[in-house]
Parts: structure tokens; sequence; C-alpha cells
């Protein structure tokens, strides 16, 4: 939509170059939904007294009367009032030069955007120890030349068959105190070997037994149950925790402040990250936000949709071989944004956002049997508050309050043995607080035959922190967790926003990590963001 141009009335009883006559603008309207004001008729202009004559018509207009010939060159002129209900340069006290110079209804002008920061996300680390057990009934035979029953025999034991794959070390004991040895202990198989040996990378041989099944002293060719296992640790101090990527990994939290303004209005955007070296082993990240805003009441109420996608670590996880990199769909966001109040120079909206579980559940494999699985199931409510206030018609503030809970979790079952999977608990993450402030100064404006209509630099510090713990699962030798108990992290971002004829506002940024450690989520993170205006 275009801004209003200020209208000026139709000479028709007197004519508008008359002695003693100038036309008079039209006050603009003041919303969308209302009429403009009646036309004014003009008015009598009294002689100049310096020369005693009329003024002429364009010297009563100034230099309103020539926007769409010249550029603007005095953005002091007009009404210091802000109408936030139709928002357009004069609206803001900047006249109609800049009205007509092309000035966007609803949006840039007024109410410019924040950029944002948040990486947000979400990866989990597992801890736990698993362990492989084998175990087979087998034929034994003694290799030293023992008699039968002896503790000092030494047996082999053949996997289908001979020659033998598992032998037994060290004196037999008597386990069921009948007087006859029934147990021995057993070595690790060695490749090559049809017994099965390690069954991957980090498993040490826990050890076994042979235990004789039949009664008396044993004799060759007897039947054993020969039971050995192996088991590797998952994090501890050797061993790195495996890193998971939670459900949604594409954004997980949400920070309702990116490409976000105080204003309701009609949009449609795309937000671009490029995050470089991410914590928790994610490396770079590329996401994609894809966003739809719709006023529902005038002036007052718009309702947003927000669905992200990355590629990131990938949603499944083979155990043996972690790290594999995947595209991922997120969870549906919908915000509720109403304008609470408005004066001259400030609007100050509140709202609600919600998220809808939409991305895939998270899964550790080894191979093709699930080993640890995370729903997606967490339902988040993020109950928001903002503030813009100009200061003169070249620069405006803002500032911003998000909590984001998890009022659902999601549930987690595991079982590293391979088994069926229990369920061990549910995982809720950690409730934060994100406070946000930018500066936004007018860098440039042109007229509205000008590609480029105006620029906006912005300045912004972010905080997100957690108000709690982070959430911790165990069972069934397992525990899952966040990266980091608590975290605070604070970002800063640059960016402009370049509008660029009636609709389209193309913002570039740079965001800067200012916190170290876990509280320091990525390197660096450059932005891109596209929004095209009603």
């Amino acid at each position: 939509m275009l801004g209003n141009r200020a209208q000026v009335t139709d000479c028709d009883s007197l004519p508008c170059d008359a002695p003693g006559w100038a036309p008079v603008k039209t006050p603009p309207s003041i919303g969308p939904n209302h009429p403009p004001a009646e036309p004014v008729r003009p008015v009598p202009v009294p002689p100049d007294q310096r020369t005693g004559e009329a003024p002429t018509p364009d010297s009563a207009l100034g230099d309103d009367a020539v926007a769409d010939t010249a550029q603007p060159t005095d953005v002091g002129t007009g009404s210091d009032t802000i109408d936030f209900g139709n928002l357009d340069a004069a609206a803001f006290g900047l006249g109609a030069s800049l009205a007509s110079a092309g000035i966007q209804s609803g949006s840039f002008s007024a109410a410019p955007t924040m950029t944002g920061d948040l990486f947000g996300g979400g990866v989990s680390q597992v801890f736990g120890t698993q362990r492989v057990v084998f175990g087979e009934t087998l034929q034994g035979f003694i290799l030293n030349g023992q008699p039968s029953g002896s503790a000092s025999a030494l047996l082999g034991f053949g996997v289908g068959g001979p020659p033998s794959d598992i032998f037994t070390t060290g004196l037999g004991t008597d386990t069921t105190a009948n007087t006859f040895i029934n147990e021995f202990a057993i070595l690790e198989p060695v490749p090559p070997s049809n017994a099965t040996t390690s069954p991957g990378p980090g498993f040490v041989f826990e050890g076994g037994t042979a235990v004789f099944l039949g009664p008396g002293a044993f004799v060759d060719g007897d039947s054993w149950d020969v039971q050995y296992s192996y088991a590797r640790s998952i994090g501890g101090l050797i061993n790195e925790p495996v890193i998971l990527a939670g459900p949604d990994v594409a954004t997980r939290r949400v920070k309702i402040a990116e490409n976000f303004s105080p204003e309701v209005r009609d949009r449609a955007y795309m937000n671009y990250s490029y995050f470089n070296n991410t914590f928790g082993g994610l490396g770079d990240v590329n996401r994609w936000v894809l966003g739809l805003e719709k006023i529902l009441v005038d002036d007052m109420v718009s309702v947003e949709f927000r669905l992200p996608m990355a590629t990131t670590l990938g949603s499944r996880q083979d155990i043996n071989s972690p790290g594999q990199r995947n595209y991922e769909l997120g969870n549906l966001t919908t915000i509720a944004k109403v304008v609470m109040l408005r004066d001259e120079r400030s609007i100050w909206t509140a709202g609600i956002g919600v998220t809808a579980p939409l991305a895939d559940d998270s899964r550790l494999m080894q191979g093709n049997q699930t080993l640890l699985r995370i729903r997606n199931e967490a339902v988040n409510l993020m109950p928001f508050a903002a503030v813009l206030k100009r200061l003169n018609e070249d620069i405006a503030v803002q500032l911003y309050t998000q909590v984001d809970v998890d009022v659902n979790g999601n549930e987690i079952s595991g079982d590293l043995t391979g088994g069926p999977l229990p369920v061990l608990g549910r995982l809720r993450d950690s409730t934060l607080m994100h406070i946000d402030a930018s500066y936004h100064h007018t860098l440039l404006r042109q007229s509205r035959r000008e590609t480029i209509r105006e620029v906006i630099g912005n300045a912004e510090l972010h905080y997100t922190g957690s108000l709690e713990n982070a959430g911790v699962v165990r069972g069934n030798g397992l525990t899952v967790t966040d990266l980091a108990e608590r975290f605070d992290v604070v970002n800063a971002t640059f960016s402009s926003h370049w509008v660029l004829g009636d609709n389209v506002v193309v913002t570039p940024g740079m965001s800067i990590p200012l916190t170290t450690g876990t509280n320091r989520q990525f390197n660096f993170e450059a932005i891109l963001q596209l929004n095209y205006l009603r």
C-alpha cells in the first residue's frame, strides 16, 4: 500500500491563483479504515508585508507541492503527530514530501523490524554404558591332555564345528558344591574366528564363562553354556558423550524478536542465517525461516506463522559413526500479536507464541536398530511484550522481552543393548528469558522515483538466559541431558534495512557473540532477511 499523500482543494469557487487566496492541504486519513477528511475550502492568505503582494500558490504550499519533482530537502516540515494506524511519512511529521517519496504504509519507515540473533538449534548429550552379550551352547574339548573333570584342563570350544574359537583360562571351579568342576573363565575370541568378536570401536571385553551343563565330571564333547560380553562407555572421563540432535534441531528454541516489529502488518518474509562453527559439534549450519503475518483486526491484532528448516546435524545418528548431517524441517510456530497502546511517538505490543510439533523424532541408531528415541512432543508457550519509541523522524528504539516455557517435554525411551525400548522419562527444556534492545537510524531517504527509497541502519544487543537448570533423564544405564546446565548468551547484531520500491525490504546483517564457552553458540552469524509488504 502506498503512503497517503496530502490532498489539495479543488478551487471551484475561486481560482487557485486569485490574489489573497491559496489552497490548503487536507490532513491525511487516520487509518486504513477511516475515510479522508472533507476537503478544506480555500482560505484567505494575507499579503506579504514586505512586498505588499499576495503569495503565489506554490509559495503557499512550500516544498511539499513539488515532492514528485524534487527530492525532499527539509524532513522537518509537516505535523509532529505520529499516527501508527496510518504509518507513512506524513504521519511521522516528515511532511508530504516524504510521503510522496514512497515511504511504506504501516511498515519500516514508522516501525522498522529488529533483526535478531538466536541460534536455537537443540542438541542433547547422551551418557551410558552399552553392553553387548553373546551366548551359545557349544561342545567342549580337552586340549592339554588333562583327565576328565580336571580343574587344570584347557578346554576349547568350536563355533560351527572345529577348530576351536574360544578357550578357557585358569583353573576351573565348583560353583554347585557337588565336588565336580563345572565352570571356567574364558579368553576373548581373537579374529580370525567364527566366534563373535568386538561389535565396534570403543568396546572392551568384559570377560565370560563356560558352564558345564551335564551331571558329574565333564568329558570330551560335552555341552557347555558359553557366555561373554563387550561394553563401551558413552561419556565419562575417557569417551566423549554422543551428541544427538534434539527434536526440531532446525530451531528447537524460537526467538520471536527475529525479523520482528511491534507494529501489526500484512507481510510475507524469509530469514536466512549462516552460523559458523556452532557449538555441540554441529559444525556450520544453514537455516531458513518462511513466515507470514496477517492483520486480523485493523491496527490492533495480527497472527503470524513461522516454519524453520535447516541443513544441520541429522535427527538420526548412528552410534558407530556419529555426525551425519541432513536437511531437517522444524516445528511450526504461531504468534498472536495485539497492540495494547499507541500515542504520538510510541507503540506497545504484547502477545504469545505457540510451537506445534512437526519435526522428526530424534533417534540414536546402531545400523537399523534404534537404541534411543526422543519423541518430538514438546509444546512451548512464549509470552512477549515489545515497545517502540520514535525519538525523532530519523531515530527509533525498541525494547523486547520474551519468556519461553516448555510445558510438555519430550518422551525419552532407550536400551543400549538393542532390546525393546522402555520409557525412561520426559526431558523438558529449561525455561528461557530473552531481553533485546535495538537502535534504528535512517541514513538515506530518496524520492518515489528512486529504486532505493530508504536505508535504515540498526544496532542491536541480545540476551538469552536460562531461568533453571537443564532437565536430566536417567534410566536403564542411560543419562540424557542438555549440553550445558545453564547458560547466558549475549550477542551483538548490526544490520541495515534497504527499502526498495513500494513493497520490498532487504536486510543484510551480522551477529557476533560477546560471551565464551557454552555461552558462545557460534563464531558469527551472517544474516539476510527479505520482507514483502502489502
